[in-house]
C-alpha cells in the first residue's frame, strides 16, 4: 500500500500565497470554484458524518452486514438531501451485486448518484469521486489483530474518505451553475474483499468508461500528521501533476507523488480501464485493520483541508475545453506493504502470522505473486493468449453435459472434486475452462502463480479475477505439469450441473 514516493519539487512561480487560510493566486490555466462552495466542506460536518459512519451501531461496515447496509442507506440519505439524481438500479441510489465473501454467497450495494453536466457538447463525459465505505465488522478476513472480535470501526479506513466523498457532493449540488461535465459519486461496498465494488461497477458502469476522463479515490484519507499525503496517479495523464501541485504548493499539504501505480484500493478498477486517476492516502498507521481505528484519533482539519483541494482538482477538470488524456506507459507496482512489514515485525513465511496474513493481502489484490514493474501499455501487448497454451490429452475425458452459461462474476466453468486435491471433475461446453484446454481429471496447482491447495485458497483467487482478464494455470495432467492460459471473456454464473462436486 505504501510503494516508494518520488517528492515532486516543481512549484509554479504563479503562486503567491503562504498560507491555508489567504486566498490562492493560481496561473490563468487552474479555474477555482467559487469561495462560498469551497468553504461549504467544514469540521462539523466532516466529524458528524465519521462519528456515524464509525460507530458501534454499524458494527465496522462489514460488507453485506446490517451494519453495511444502514452505512448504504445513510450515505444515500445524503446524496438525496444535496439533491443528487440517482443511478443505481431501478432508479434508486443501489447498484446491487453478489458472489463474494467466503461462502461466495454475499450481497452488497455501491451508492451512486450524479449532477449532471451542464455543458451541450461535453456533458455526456464523466468525472468519478468515490470512497468506499465498507470495513471488516467484528474482525473479519484481512483484520491484524488476530482474534479480536471487537467491532472494527474503520474511522480512518474508510469512515473518512466516505465523509469527504459526501463533502463533495454537497459542494458539487451547491454550484450556481453546475460544472460542465457530469459529476458522478460512488461510494463502493466490497473494497475490503478485494475491489469487489468497483469492478463490478468498471464491469457494469452505470456512465459509459468511454466518456469517464476522470476518477478521484479517496481512501485513509483522515491521518493527516505534519501534512504528509501521498497523492497517487499524477503520470496518468498530462497536465494532473501541474494541476496538483498548483493547488497544494501554498498551504499545510506537503504530498509525495509516487510515480508507480498502486493495486490497493478502487481507483486501480478504473486505471485498468484506462481512465486517468489520482488517489490520496494520509499514510499507514499502527491501527490499520485492527478495533483501535477509532474516531477519537482522526485529523477533521486535514479531512477538510484534503476535501477543499479534491474539490478544487476535480472542479477544473471538469470545466475543461479538452479531456484528459490517459497515459498507457505508467508502471504497475505491487502495492507496498513494506511499511506494514515493518510495522509489525520481521520473520520468514510460516514464522510471523500477522506478515503471513500482509503477504496474503496482497496476493489477493493480485491475484498472484509480485510482478515486476511494467507499463500498461506492455503488459497489455504481450499478454499471453488462450492460443498460445494448447492441450492435448492423452486419454478420452468427459466434459459437462451442461452448457456454459455467462452471468455476472467470472468463474472457470468446471465441477471440482469436494475435498482433497483441487482436481476437475467435468468441464462445461463453451466455459473458459473448456475454452483453454483443461480436461477432466486435470488436477489444479496453482492460479496466477498463487498456490490453490484447496478449495478456499481457489475460491480466493477466482474473486480477484475480472473480465477479459488471463490467468496462468498451473495443472497436473497424467503426472506430468503444464501451464495453461485460461481466457475469462466476462463476468458470469454458472449453469447447474448433475456432476457431483463445487462449481468453480
Amino acid at each position: 500500500m505504501l510503494g516508494k514516493s518520488i517528492r515532486h519539487l516543481k512549484y509554479l512561480t504563479a503562486i503567491a500565497a503562504v498560507s491555508f487560510a489567504a486566498p490562492i493566486a493560481l496561473a490563468a490555466e487552474v479555474t477555482l470554484p467559487p469561495a462560498e462552495t469551497t468553504d461549504s466542506i467544514t469540521v462539523e460536518e466532516l466529524q458528524e458524518h465519521l462519528e456515524y459512519l464509525a460507530s458501534d451501531e454499524l458494527e465496522g461496515r462489514l460488507a453485506g452486514s446490517p451494519g453495511g447496509r444502514l452505512a448504504g442507506e445513510y450515505i444515500a440519505e445524503q446524496f438525496e438531501a444535496s439533491g443528487l439524481l440517482p443511478a443505481g438500479d431501478d432508479d434508486t441510489y443501489f447498484q446491487a451485486f453478489s458472489g463474494f465473501g467466503q461462502a461466495g454467497n454475499v450481497s452488497g450495494r455501491n451508492v451512486i448518484g450524479y449532477i449532471e453536466g451542464s455543458d451541450d457538447e461535453i456533458g455526456r463525459e464523466v468525472i468519478v469521486m468515490g470512497a468506499h465505505y465498507d470495513h471488516l465488522g467484528h474482525g473479519s478476513v484481512g483484520a491484524l489483530d488476530f482474534g479480536n472480535t471487537d467491532i472494527h470501526n474503520g474511522a480512518d479506513d474508510n469512515a473518512s474518505g466516505t465523509s469527504v466523498l459526501i463533502e463533495l457532493a454537497e459542494a458539487f449540488s451547491e454550484l450556481e451553475t453546475p460544472v460542465r461535465r457530469t459529476v458522478v459519486f460512488i461510494a463502493f461496498d466490497a473494497e475490503e474483499e478485494g475491489l469487489v465494488g468497483s469492478r463490478h461497477y468498471c464491469a457494469n458502469p452505470k456512465f459509459p468508461l468511454s466518456d469517464t476522463v476522470f476518477m478521484m479515490n479517496m481512501d485513509m484519507v483522515g491521518r493527516l500528521n505534519n501534512g504528509a499525503v501521498e497523492i497517487h496517479g499524477t503520470p496518468t495523464a498530462d497536465g494532473l501533476m501541474d494541476l496538483v501541485t498548483t493547488l497544494t504548493a501554498a498551504d499545510e499539504l506537503a504530498p509525495d507523488y509516487p510515480q508507480t501505480m498502486i493495486m490497493n484500493s478502487d481507483h486501480f478498477s478504473f486505471f485498468q480501464k484506462q481512465v486517468p486517476v489520482l488517489f490520496f492516502f494520509t499514510g499507514m498507521h499502527p491501527q490499520y485493520h485492527r478495533a483501535a481505528d477509532d474516531a477519537d484519533l482522526i485529523n477533521y482539519d486535514g479531512m477538510e483541508l484534503i476535501g477543499k483541494r479534491s474539490f478544487q482538482i476535480c472542479y477544473d477538470i471538469a470545466g475543461r475545453d479538452e479531456r484528459l488524456v490517459f497515459n498507457p506507459d505508467v508502471q504497475v507496482s505491487q502495492g507496498g506493504l513494506d511499511q506494514l512489514f515493518e510495522m509489525f515485525g520481521g520473520g520468514e513465511p510460516g514464522q510471523n502470522p500477522i506478515q503471513d496474513l500482509l503477504r496474503g493481502l496482497l496476493e489477493r489484490l493480485q491475484g498472484g505473486q509480485p510482478q515486476p514493474q511494467r507499463p500498461l501499455r506492455e503488459r497489455a501487448a504481450d499478454e499471453p493468449t488462450v492460443e498460445s497454451a494448447p492441450a492435448t490429452p492423452t486419454a478420452p475425458r468427459s466434459t459437462n453435459s451442461a452448457e456454459w452459461t455467462p452471468g455476472e462474476r467470472p468463474t472457470l466453468g468446471v465441477q471440482i472434486a469436494s475435498s482433497g486435491e483441487i482436481q476437475v471433475l467435468s468441464v462445461q461446453t463453451g466455459s473458459p475452462a473448456e475454452h483453454a484446454g483443461l480436461l477432466a481429471g486435470d488436477v489444479i496447482i496453482s492460479f496466477g502463480g498463487v498456490k490453490v491447495p484447496d478449495l478456499a485458497a481457489l475460491r480466493t483467487a477466482l474473486s480477484r479475477v475480472s473480465w477479459d482478464d488471463t490467468i496462468e494455470l498451473t495443472i497436473r495432467r497424467d503426472g506430468k505439469i503444464q501451464d495453461v492460459n485460461v481466457l475469462f471473456a466476462r463476468s458470469f454464473d454458472e449453469a447447474p450441473s448433475d456432476d457431483e462436486g463445487e462449481e468453480f
